[in-house]
Formats: structure tokens, C-alpha cells, sequence
């Protein structure tokens, strides 16, 4: 055994102790010469001019209120739009039937615009904010319109009691101031 230690393993030992020592030596050679490499000076390539922007207008105060606002805007996500409902007074409804046309005309004629909305007036709105901008969008109902009221109040109606229903409240409501 003790012949076995000293012919290979004692050999085997010393060599590789010698080996990572050489190892050692080469890499601490190799690294000073990148050391006084990176030293030196080199010629670092001049970028290309760059191109002469042109010239703008100047800005105003007004200008940037103006984009600030429409950015607001844009931000906000909602738009109104007026939605008509089918089979209501003013729906697909009214082709079929000009009774019911001519009862809802004179209905719509006591809801002037302004303080009134004849249909629904819908509301596009971001319902998945996201620091990228808006993800995902959704509607809702601004401000529920006369038509929809009336579909509500009347559902379940049999078409020719409809028709009067609607005679008697255009009548009604010329009358209320």
C-alpha cells in the first residue's frame, strides 16, 4: 500500500497542484496584459453630425391649453353617443305600424331636446385602466332617454292599447306648461 501512495498518488497529487498553479500564473499574466491594454490610448470613431432639426413655431399659451384639454379628453375614454331602442316609439317598430309612428311623432314633439333626451344617451368608458393606456372599454347609460322611460312604463302592452296610451300623454303633456 505504501508503494501504491508514493508511485501514483503522491504523483498524481504534485501534479495537479502544479498544473493549477501554472493555470494560476498564466491567468494573472493574461490579466495584466489586458490591464495595460485597455491603458493605452485608442481611437474612438467620431459619430456623424446630426441632422439640423427643422424649425417649429413657437407655441403659444393658447395652444397648449388647447392640447392639454383635448388630452383630458382622450384620457377620460368616454364619448356620448345617443342609442336608439328597437321596438320603443321611435324603433324598427314604426315601419310596421304608422299609427304607432304618427302617435309617437306627436309624442316626441313635447320633448324638446334640450332638457330632454329622446333616446339613451351611452357612454363609452375605460373599465380596464391600465398605466398604458385603456384596455379594455365598456358602455354605460348617461342619461336614460324618453324612449327607454317609455318602454319600461309600457311593457307587456298589447300594440293597439300602446298606440292610445301614447295619443292620451302627447295630448296630456301639450297641455302642461
Amino acid at each position: 500500500m505504501t508503494k501504491f501512495e508514493r508511485t501514483v498518488v503522491f504523483r498524481v497529487a504534485r501534479g495537479y497542484f502544479f498544473a493549477m498553479a501554472i493555470g494560476a500564473v498564466l491567468l494573472f499574466v493574461g490579466g495584466v496584459v489586458l490591464g495595460l491594454r485597455s491603458l493605452a490610448k485608442s481611437e474612438v470613431p467620431k459619430p456623424a453630425p446630426a441632422k439640423p432639426t427643422p424649425d417649429r413655431a413657437q407655441l403659444t399659451y393658447a395652444e397648449v391649453v388647447a392640447q392639454m384639454q383635448r388630452a383630458a379628453r382622450v384620457n377620460a375614454g368616454s364619448t356620448v353617443q345617443a342609442e336608439s331602442q328597437a321596438g320603443a316609439p321611435n324603433g324598427r317598430a314604426q315601419a310596421e305600424d304608422p299609427e304607432l309612428e304618427a302617435a309617437s311623432k306627436e309624442l316626441r314633439a313635447a320633448f324638446p331636446d334640450p332638457p330632454y333626451s329622446w333616446d339613451d344617451e351611452v357612454e363609452k368608458t375605460c373599465s380596464v385602466p391600465t398605466s398604458f393606456g385603456c384596455l379594455q372599454y365598456g358602455t354605460r347609460v348617461k342619461r336614460q332617454g324618453v324612449v327607454s322611460a317609455l318602454n319600461t312604463a309600457f311593457r307587456g302592452t298589447p300594440r293597439h292599447e300602446l298606440v292610445e296610451y301614447i295619443r292620451v300623454l302627447a295630448r296630456v303633456l301639450k297641455e302642461a306648461p
